[in-house]
């Protein structure tokens, strides 16, 4: 059996952006700002994936589009 291997998230070196459909005419891009994250395994192929976003860091460059989302009414906070 082999040994259980950690990989943890380095935010320095990592980004979680997002692209999504607005009113079916234009795109909307964005970023979460504080993150973490870990994938511990054997191998990749039996790996576990943990990753923690933090909705109140979102940036869209629009602070009236972010205050809901920083308020999860529309994003699933919670555990998935």
């Amino acid at each position: 059996m082999a040994n259980k291997i950690i990989w943890v998230i380095d935010p320095a070196q990592s980004e979680i952006t997002f692209k999504v459909k607005h009113m079916m005419i234009s795109n909307v891009k964005g970023e979460f700002h504080t993150f973490s994250g870990k994938m511990e395994g054997e191998d990749f192929t039996t790996s576990k994936i943990t990753a923690n976003i933090d909705a109140d860091s979102i940036f869209t460059n629009n602070q009236q589009r972010d205050t809901p989302f920083k308020k999860c009414r529309f994003l699933r906070c919670g555990k998935l």
